[in-house]
């Protein structure tokens, strides 16, 4: 009888080694499911952030263009245009300035606003996505105005000028692709 309970402990043994196998099998692929679900989840999040991030570069470019106007104004050296700008024409018009303060300066704080509320989001801050958003239709629609002056009331193109409102309108492309985006990865 011996030899019996060697034999039934045996088979309790292999069968203790299969289930634990069979157990440790079950929370492996458990396992490697969670770890795709959160490999997914990082990427989904990742390619987000790739949007703001892809707007604090375009901000900078809007901001650097709208320092270089200001400079030039301050020094009151011509701003170097091609053969079919006029761009004295238009940075010394009228509606040049506001109060005495050039445009650029207030293009400078848009673009740096802009630039700041994108980095902010690309660390994960909604909000300030939301808020960049709204400060980028803001800029998209004063821009609309300015290039509306140029071509029909000035009658003259800076190069500098049109570069900005190209900066801007690719600021909204981003902004509303970003809202696009969001809703169809929603549904």
């Amino acid at each position: 009888m011996p030899n019996c309970k060697n034999r039934n402990s045996k088979k309790d043994f292999r069968f203790q080694i299969s289930n634990s196998r069979l157990a440790s099998s079950l929370n492996l692929e458990s396992g490697i499911w969670n770890l795709k679900s959160e490999i997914m989840e990082t990427t989904q999040q990742n390619s987000i952030a790739k949007l703001p991030l892809l707007a604090s570069i375009v901000a900078l470019g809007g901001l650097a263009d709208a320092v270089y106007l200001t400079i030039h104004h301050y020094t009151a050296a011509p701003v170097p245009c091609g053969e079919a700008f006029d761009c004295g024409a238009v940075l010394t018009s009228s509606y040049a300035e506001i109060g005495g303060i050039p445009l650029a300066i207030f293009g400078a704080l848009a673009y740096f606003t802009a630039f700041s509320l994108a980095i902010l989001a690309v660390f994960g801050n909604r909000l300030m996505w939301r808020l960049f958003g709204v400060q980028v239709l803001l800029m998209a629609c004063f821009t609309a105005w300015l290039v509306y002056l140029q071509a029909f009331v000035i009658k003259a193109y800076c190069q500098f000028c049109l570069i900005s409102a190209a900066v801007t309108l690719t600021l909204f492309f981003i902004a509303l692709i970003s809202k696009f985006w969001k809703s169809e990865q929603s549904a």
